[in-house]
């Protein structure tokens, strides 16, 4: 109960946090400091780190997370696979919620309001605001510190989630509160999903594991993590 209270606090705090950047941005008051920011981290970083970011922001979304769950479905031991179970079913909200947020409110992307803003990535037109890329590494990254024992992988996730984050802006794809703002509703969904899914959607997601682990164990796949 104690781990509940906690991860809800942490939700509640998140979406007022969520809601208070829309609002900002939304009433136009972050436009001179988003404008600024996204200008100074634009700027070319050279060589190796460029292609560094530039790498982190085409593929450490799906290309990276996709694995990680999956990884943990296959090889994790029963309750790693619930977990994996329970992550997917998070990931698959957050798609929804940030098309549907895209699709409510428009917000010019940087390299097309900016021009000095230079677009390092394959231009992306939809709205900017929020980034999916923030909210879909922060959805694996907080869900990674709220449910895995081990604190150094929870970690190494989280780094990875910030260069990303941080990979957006740089390439010009958006501005600092589209990031700040994924984020928050990241964690949001990170948390307020875990709670749901173990509440009421437990019986689902215990059943679809176990059946997931007969397959698993008929084709012999070894069960090697643990991360509970």
């Amino acid at each position: 109960m104690q781990r509940f209270n906690k991860i809800t606090l942490t939700g509640l705090i998140a979406i007022v946090l969520f809601l208070l950047i829309s609002y900002l941005v939304i009433s136009g008051m972050t436009r001179s400091i988003d404008n600024s920011y996204s200008l100074l981290l634009n700027r070319y970083a050279g060589g190796y780190l460029n292609s560094f970011l530039v790498y982190s922001s085409l593929y450490g979304r799906e290309y990276f997370w996709i694995p990680v769950t999956a990884i943990m479905l296959l090889f994790g031991r029963e309750k790693t696979r619930f977990l994996a179970v329970e992550l997917a079913g998070i990931f698959i909200a957050a798609i929804i919620v940030g098309l549907a947020l895209h699709h409510i409110y428009f917000r010019e992307r940087p390299f097309e309001a900016l021009s000095a803003i230079v677009a390092r990535v394959p231009p992306d037109f939809g709205s900017s605001f929020p980034s999916g890329h923030a909210l879909i590494v922060s959805v694996g990254a907080s869900f990674a510190v709220m449910k895995f024992r081990n604190k150094a992988l929870s970690a190494i996730l989280s780094a990875e989630a910030a260069v990303v984050c941080y990979s957006r802006v740089y390439v010009g794809m958006h501005y600092p509160t589209d990031v700040i703002a994924g984020i928050f509703l990241g964690i949001t969904l990170a948390a307020f999903g875990s709670i749901a899914i173990e509440l009421w959607l437990y019986g689902i997601a215990d059943k679809l594991t176990y059946v997931i682990s007969k397959a698993l164990e008929a084709l012999r796949i070894p069960e090697l993590l643990d991360l509970t």
